[in-house]
Order: structure tokens, then C-alpha cells, then sequence
């Protein structure tokens, strides 16, 4: 467990010590809950995408937080853009 105090905030963290990879599976369920969602991604971590199919989801996360990014711009730019 670490401490770092920064002014008046207080920053916690924990570091695990890992040796198999099954015990990296049970720690990140602890840590993040036992949620169906976190299962589903746990277990099909070992699935493999393929190239066509992580290059088009780089693509659209990039258009949307570009695009994001370029709204925000323009209304700080612009303020009455909403």
C-alpha cells in the first residue's frame, strides 16, 4: 500500500503482487467487481480480433473523440456554438 499526500488530498493505491496469470484474473475481479461485463472481457481475453477489425476501431475511436475534440475547440473559440 502507498501513500502520497499532495496539500490537503490524499492519494491511496495498492500494488499486487502477481506470479500466475489466473491470480491477475481473480485480482482484477476484486478490484473492479464481479460484473457480467468484466467476466465477458476476462474471458474472452485470449480471442483475437484480427487486423481488419482493431484497425477499424482505432478508426472510428479516433473520428469520435476528434470530433469531440473539435467541438470543444470551437466553442471555446465560439461560445455561443452549442
Amino acid at each position: 500500500m502507498s501513500n502520497f499526500k499532495s496539500g490537503k488530498q490524499s492519494i491511496y493505491g495498492i500494488k499486487f503482487d502477481i506470479s500466475d496469470l489466473s491470480q491477475f484474473v481473480d485480482i482484477v475481479r476484486f478490484v473492479h467487481g464481479d460484473s457480467s461485463r468484466w467476466i465477458y472481457i476476462l474471458d474472452n481475453v485470449s480471442t483475437n480480433p484480427g487486423l481488419l477489425k482493431s484497425m477499424i476501431l482505432m478508426v472510428r475511436i479516433g473520428l469520435y473523440y476528434g470530433l469531440i475534440h473539435i467541438r470543444l475547440l470551437l466553442t471555446a473559440f465560439f461560445p455561443k456554438i452549442t
